[in-house]
């Protein structure tokens, strides 16, 4: 888009309003993010991968805490960072994005999660 051109913010949202209107929730999934250390991990972003079968590739999935994370069925009230948003890099794989606090040797951090896959209308 050139400076000189405008962009007609009205038809913009009606375009967007329409796709909106035409994608609709394709799965609800509860999963939860584990790590158990044997050795201590440190605060780093990950990924964590997950197998959804619903999931098809262009899915839309965005990602809701269904609980507190707990490091070794204590609820911890900081340090994990999560990505709204997931990925579905191939059809039944969706990748989630996050940052966790260290994990000690012998503890296990738990993040419970909602993630719900919306796909776009055709």
């Amino acid at each position: 888009m050139s400076p000189t051109e405008q962009i007609d913010w009205r038809e913009a949202a009606l375009q967007a309003d329409a796709a909106m209107k035409a994608a609709s929730v394709a799965w609800i999934v509860d999963v939860d993010i584990v790590y158990s250390s044997v050795i201590a991990l440190s605060l780093a972003p990950r990924i964590k991968e997950f197998a959804i079968s619903a999931a098809k590739l262009g899915d839309r999935v965005y990602v809701h805490r269904r609980g507190r994370p707990t490091l070794t069925g204590v609820s911890i009230l900081s340090g994990v960072i999560l990505e709204g948003t997931g990925l579905v890099t191939e059809d039944g794989k969706v990748e989630i994005y996050h940052v966790i606090p260290g994990v000690g040797v012998g503890q296990t951090l738990t993040i419970p999660l909602r993630l719900i896959g919306n796909r776009p209308g055709a």
